[in-house]
């Protein structure tokens, strides 16, 4: 399996296990509302547990309450996407740095074989400056994305 596929169904799992906690914790916050009357945790021995040790079990404020009738929801939080970071990974980028290798090889080839044929370092000056003038071109023309 490629790091790509292994990283997305991490991220899946990961989802699901934050929806899972999520609504179990639902489901926990329901069940304890509607086991008590008012919505209030009782201690045992029927009295009502101090605020103190009832916010240490919850701490929002107003979460023990059983909902509003007619009151929307607020929406899940999205996770956040991070920046993709490092080198890209995939078949594609590796045969994109493939064909970006060939082409760097072929300009040096060109190169090495102009001060070989040529003993001149006028010439051979020409020509390095001439393909790297010319890289970029050749990089559009043999590197571009066909749709």
């Amino acid at each position: 399996m490629s790091k790509e596929r292994a990283r997305n169904r991490a991220a899946r799992e990961r989802e699901a296990g934050i929806k899972a906690a999520a609504r179990g914790s639902d489901q926990e916050r329901q069940e304890r509302t509607t086991s008590h009357p008012g919505g209030k945790a009782a201690v045992p021995g029927g009295r009502q547990a101090p605020k103190a040790a009832a916010r240490a079990k919850n701490p929002r404020p107003g979460a023990a309450t059983p909902p509003k009738k007619n009151r929307p929801r607020p929406a899940p939080a999205k996770p956040r996407r991070t920046a993709p970071s490092g080198r890209p990974d995939g078949p594609l980028a590796r045969r994109r740095r493939l064909r970006i290798r060939l082409l760097v090889l072929l300009l040096l080839a060109v190169n090495v074989v102009a001060g070989v044929v040529w003993q001149d370092w006028k010439i051979s000056l020409a020509v390095f400056i001439l393909t790297v003038i010319t890289a970029p071109l050749f990089a559009a023309l043999f590197l571009r994305r066909r749709r």
